[in-house]
């Protein structure tokens, strides 16, 4: 105890100012080293929770959004597979030309031409024009 020997034969209010300077330098160190990286963590987890709950609210909105035109696609889609019920197979087309072809000659009209176009499928987009 030979380290402590100065310290000890010190008066009381000397040991009690060098305890206390001890105890505030071991705050400040455990602040610095153990509390503040620990706040700073628990900040930057909140502002990514706060971030990712506004993430949510808003993924919400738009799924509720979305809703409505779901129902439109399924009618849409109904609406489209009756169209295409009506319309004639391509074994039919032949015939259906022959008939077309006929009925006109009937009318005194004369066909030139008629060249079917192979078949194509567009998607939808709402920027193109109805017809």
């Amino acid at each position: 105890m030979a380290i402590l020997d100065p310290i000890l034969a010190l008066p009381k209010s000397q040991k009690i100012a060098i305890g206390v300077v001890g105890l505030v330098a071991l705050a400040g160190l455990s602040y610095f080293f153990v509390l503040q990286p620990a706040w700073d963590e628990r900040e930057a987890l909140w502002n990514r929770n706060e971030g990712l709950r506004a993430k949510v609210v808003q993924a919400r909105a738009d799924e509720a959004n979305l809703r409505p035109f779901r129902v439109q696609a399924a009618a849409l889609r109904k609406r489209l597979e009756a169209a295409q019920e009506r319309l004639p197979l391509e074994r039919e087309v032949p015939a259906l030309y022959r008939q077309v072809a006929s009925l006109a000659t009937q009318s005194g009209l004369g066909v030139a031409l008629f060249q079917p176009r192979a078949a194509e499928e567009r998607r939808f987009s709402p920027s193109s024009p109805s017809r």
